[in-house]
Parts: C-alpha cells; structure tokens; sequence
C-alpha cells in the first residue's frame, strides 16, 4: 500500500491511502469512489493478469482546504495529477466509472501525455437536466413491467428508512440501494450492496452532481485511445445518450479514438455483470490501438496489497 497527501501546503493536509492489486506491468489507476472496485468480484480477475491497479479513492469523505460548495472539477483533476506523482506514474491506464467519467476526461485532457488509455464504464457524454430526461424516457419505454414492479416496491422500502428516526446509512447511498432495478441487468441476483462501507459526504455529493460536473461540455472526443463500455439495462445512463440525433460523438481524434461498445447482459456494471466478454472487448481495443498487455499468473480471488 502506498499514501498520497493532497492539499501538502494548506493547513489541512490529506492524506490518501492507495491500496495496489495484480501482477502486470501496466499501471491502472482507478479513481473516484475506488473502494467500489476493491470488492471481491466487481472488476474482471484478469485484470491482475494484464494490470498493476492503484486504487486512488479520493472522493470518500475527508477535509477540503475551502468550502465545499467552492470546489471545482479542477480541484478534482488536481487530485488526480498530485496522486499520478507520488505513485511515479509516467504513463498508466485511467479507468473509471459513471460520473467519474468527467473527471477522467478532464484530466485526461489536461495530461494526455500521462495517458496510454481511457477506460469509461456506465459513462454518459453530458450529465444534465437532458441526460436525467433521456434516462427517464428510456426507462419508461424499455423496462420490463416486473422491473417497473419490483422498483416500485423498493420506492417504498426506501421511503420507510428515510423516515426510521435515527437512520444513519446515507441518504445518497439508501436511494442507490432503492434503484437496483435502474443499475443491474439482473436485478435480483446483483445488489447495491457494493455501496456497503462507503463513506461520502452528502454536500460534497451533493455539490459534484449539480455543480461540478453539470456544466461539463458534452463529450464529443479525446486526446487518447477511449473505451466507453455501456450497458443495454443501465436505465441510469442509458446507451442512447451516444446514440441520440442531437448529439454526435466523434471516433477519429486525431491522437485517439472514441470507441463504444454495448453489452447486451449489462447494466451499469458491465466489468462486474459480464466480466469475460468485458475482457475481450477490452483485449481487442488495446491490440488495435498498438497497447500491449502482460499475462501473468493471478490468484483466484482479489487480494489488496496493504
């Protein structure tokens, strides 16, 4: 295990512990919400064949050197670049997930030179009032009636633990519990329980989604090779986002290509719901943009480094 101290000079320095898996020569880091990905089972085991992971989990709870409401994407690329140089990372694999996308992006836009590729899962080009009315239109037209169902139920399960007195579980993480249904292709097998352990701060939350990723410039290209891996039954951040007539990605940039694929078995996890074909898709994008990956012998299950 490795530490990573931001913020070195304020009068509340940080610091980070960066929890490290697999044998590869190739570095990957995992930014965000990284305790998400060190769960048994949720990235594919190949990936400690071909990577050297770096867990960077800067968006858990911690001190800021201002106010939250004043941090800025900016602040978060910061983050990453400061944790890029304590980990002597000169070039590495950048994967991320969801929302996160737009910090990975943006960094990757800022140090494309630190770059090799860009990995986005359940990624959408724009997060704004238009993406939460595509995924809900998209939802409506394309959910199973037991789908639709069974969301209804957790509604209101999730309505009687908002209300219990002395509730402690995040607000955040009890609604992302509730939308399983939104999340997984199978609903029934796969849960939010990922979310076990997570500590955030809700006004940090909060301020991420409506301010500092909302304005984000749609994402129409990038600097370096991009795979964006979506999920047919992620009814959060629908594939048709990509697809859609008012929005036009491009696939040759110049330096490095956006390449989509959909995973038919998918929700918003597809690395966790269809981990070999994941792979393959992810196998085959490095050899077409000339990036190697080392097969190493790897334990059957995932071990962190501490």
């Amino acid at each position: 295990m490795k530490t990573v101290t931001l913020y070195a000079h304020s009068e509340t320095p940080v610091t980070i512990d960066v929890h490290e898996w697999g044998q590869g020569d190739t570095p990957l880091l995992i930014i965000g919400l990284a305790s998400l990905f060190k769960k048994p089972n949720v990235l594919p085991k190949r990936f400690a064949q071909w990577f050297h992971c770096y867990f960077f989990d800067h968006m858990q709870d911690h001190p800021y050197p201002k106010p939250i409401t004043e941090i800025t994407l900016n602040d978060l690329v910061d983050e990453v670049e400061t944790a890029r140089r304590s980990l002597n990372l000169q070039q590495f694999v950048l994967f991320v997930h969801s929302s996160i996308s737009i910090i990975g992006h943006k960094y990757t836009e800022c140090y494309p030179q630190h770059v090799k590729t860009l990995i986005m899962v359940g990624a959408a080009p724009r997060w704004d009032d238009y993406k939460q009315y595509k995924a809900q239109e998209y939802y409506v037209l394309n959910a199973s009636r037991p789908r639709k169902e069974q969301a209804a139920r957790d509604k209101v399960s999730l309505a009687a633990l908002l209300n219990q007195a002395g509730q402690q579980t995040s607000p955040f993480i009890l609604n992302y519990h509730a939308n399983r249904t939104h999340y997984f292709a199978d609903y029934l097998r796969y849960h939010a329980s990922l979310w076990d352990d997570i500590v955030i701060n809700e006004t940090f939350i909060h301020h991420f989604f409506t301010q500092i990723i909302s304005g984000y410039q749609p994402i129409i290209a990038s600097p370096v090779p991009t795979l964006v891996a979506l999920g047919l039954h992620d009814y959060r951040v629908p594939f048709v986002l990509w697809t859609d007539k008012n929005f036009n990605y491009t696939e040759d940039c110049g330096h490095g290509k956006i390449h989509i694929h959909l995973f038919e078995d998918s929700g918003h996890y597809a690395m966790t719901e269809q981990p070999e074909e994941f792979c393959n898709v992810l196998e085959k994008f490095m050899k077409r943009n000339r990036l190697s990956l080392t097969h190493t012998v790897t334990p059957a299950v995932l071990q962190i480094q501490r």
